[in-house]
């Protein structure tokens, strides 16, 4: 699995195994990645149209919607999480990676939920 980290403007990504996580709202960091792997893509804003294409050609994805944390597997929305009106977007962002790590690693959407549900709270 590959993660991006965004920390001071600077952009680290790791892999293990064979999963890219992708910040759709950074998107043009990858615009030329041509690695074969599984991609989930993340984006903590409401209208990101990059994520939204990516979903409409069957890419997994993880974003929000309304507030909720949702998964796409590649057919179905999945609402995962209600956040708060108050959070911070530091914290959406984090639960988001947090979430794609998790649902890389094949864990079920009701483990995501309770892990989220016990750190936001």
């Amino acid at each position: 699995m590959r993660i991006l980290i965004k920390y001071n403007n600077y952009f680290f990504k790791k892999r293990l195994k064979d999963i890219l996580i992708i910040d759709a709202d950074y998107k043009a960091v990858f615009e030329n990645d041509s690695v074969a792997v599984r991609k989930i893509y993340c984006s903590s804003q409401e209208n990101n149209l990059f994520i939204f294409k990516k979903m409409a050609l069957g890419h997994k994805a993880i974003y929000i919607r309304d507030n909720l944390l949702m998964i796409f597997d590649g057919q179905d929305n999945l609402p995962i999480l209600k956040f708060k009106q108050n959070i911070n977007e530091n914290l959406i962002k984090k639960s988001i990676y947090i979430a794609a790590i998790a649902y890389g690693y094949q864990i079920s959407f009701l483990k995501i939920r309770f892990i989220l549900k016990d750190i936001l709270d």
